[in-house]
Formats: C-alpha cells, sequence, structure tokens
C-alpha cells in the first residue's frame, strides 16, 4: 500500500465525521508521510497500521478529550503513546536480534569473581602442579634416553661381535696350518659370529631409522601441547 491510497482509504473512513475534521486529519497524515519522506514511506504505514485503524481512533478521539486537532492537524494522544511504545519496543527487539546474530550479544554477566577464584586456586596448587609437571617432563624425556641408550647398547654389542667374529676367523686360518681341525672350528665360529653381528647392526639400524623420528615427533608434539591449546582457544 502507497501513501496515497492510504489517505484516500483514510478519507473514506472518516466520511462520516465533519468535512473540516476530516480534511484537518487527511491533512494531519499527510504531513506526516511528507516530514519522513519517501524513502520512510513504507516505515510509516507499517507503523501507522490499517486505515481503518487510524480512522477507528480517529473517531474515539473526537468524543474525549484524548485528542485534538491543532494547526498542525489530528492528534491523538493514546495513539502517539502506543505508536512510541510499539516503536521503542521494535527497536529494543530488533536490536538484540541483530546482536544474536552477529554473535555479540548476551545476558549480562559479572566473571570477576570466577576468575579470582580461579587465580586463587592457581596459587595453592601450584606447589603441587610445578613438581608433577617437572616430574612428567623427566619421564617423557626419559623414555627416549632409555631407548637411545639401548639402540646404542645393541649398536655396540654388534660391533663387539662383527670383531671378534673376524678375530676368531683370522685365528681359524693361523691354525689351519698346525691343527686344520681346530682352525676349520675357529672358521666356522667367526663367521656365525660375523653373520650375527652384521645381522644385529642391521636390526639397529632399521629400528633406529623407525623410532628416533617417531620419538622427535612424540618429544614435539607434547612440549608444543600448551601452545597449540592456547592457539585452538584464541581461534574459538
Amino acid at each position: 500500500m502507497k501513501k496515497e491510497e492510504f489517505l484516500r482509504e483514510l478519507e473514506a473512513l472518516l466520511g462520516d465525521i465533519s468535512q473540516g475534521e476530516r480534511e484537518e486529519a487527511i491533512q494531519y497524515y499527510r504531513d506526516y508521510f511528507d516530514d519522513a519522506g519517501p524513502e520512510k514511506e513504507a516505515d510509516i504505514i507499517e507503523e501507522l497500521g490499517s486505515p481503518i485503524r487510524v480512522a477507528r481512533i480517529i473517531k474515539a478521539g473526537l468524543g474525549d478529550n484524548d485528542g485534538e486537532f491543532s494547526e498542525q492537524g489530528y492528534r491523538d494522544w493514546r495513539f502517539s503513546q502506543e505508536q512510541a511504545l510499539e516503536r521503542r519496543t521494535g527497536e529494543a527487539q530488533g536490536a538484540r536480534q541483530g546482536q544474536a546474530q552477529e554473535g555479540k550479544w548476551q545476558a549480562p554477566q559479572s566473571n570477576g569473581w570466577k576468575i579470582a577464584c580461579l587465580i586463587l586456586l592457581c596459587i595453592l596448587l601450584l606447589p603441587i602442579i610445578f613438581p608433577v609437571g617437572i616430574s612428567l617432563l623427566a619421564v617423557v624425556l626419559a623414555i627416549p634416553a632409555v631407548i637411545l641408550a639401548l639402540g646404542l647398547a645393541i649398536a655396540a654389542g654388534s660391533l663387539a661381535i662383527l670383531i671378534s667374529g673376524v678375530a676368531t676367523i683370522v685365528t681359524g686360518f693361523i691354525n689351519l696350518f698346525f691343527v686344520p681341525a681346530v682352525g676349520m672350528a675357529l672358521v666356522g665360529v667367526g663367521f656365525l659370529l660375523l653373520a650375527l653381528g652384521v645381522l644385529l647392526m642391521l636390526a639397529t639400524i632399521g629400528c633406529c631409522w623407525k623410532v628416533i623420528p617417531w620419538m622427535i615427533r612424540g618429544i614435539v608434539q607434547v612440549l608444543s601441547y600448551p601452545i597449540r591449546k592456547r592457539r585452538e582457544a584464541g581461534q574459538a
């Protein structure tokens, strides 16, 4: 509905009042539209409601002291108060809906005492948290150290077996010229030791190739856990 259509329908509905009162009422609402401007025309029509409602209020106001026609036209104080209340209510609801959509509006609350209690709790638990944290860090660092030490020990044992195998083979070849049976036995044992040392060395190298990167990633993840949690909390 447009302004002129609204005013024509309102004028028709006011046909049972005097011409002067009808003209003053129509002029008042025409001025009301003009003051608001064409861009606010739809808002004014929504604010006033239907022409039937406006005509009913005007006629009711002519019979008592709640309204009057002034130089600016007809004014019904009940209607003005009702409009003001509806406008304030609509603006408040619109503001809350807009803030809720932006994720900014929330019921007022006081978190000061919660923060104070949290700080006090951290201070009281500090003598417990600090040693426990140090112990956990020591355990985290000790496990890779133990695994690394075990790997070095196996590697050292493998190297020792290889050296023993080579030495036994050399000793066996020397004894072939004096006691052939003993020499051949020593050569066989030497080759067995050499094979065992090579197998242990290859197994140690393969385990270290897989375990050491896994340990490094695990240590990095454990040490960077507080930083990642803080970053995730900041993004949220």
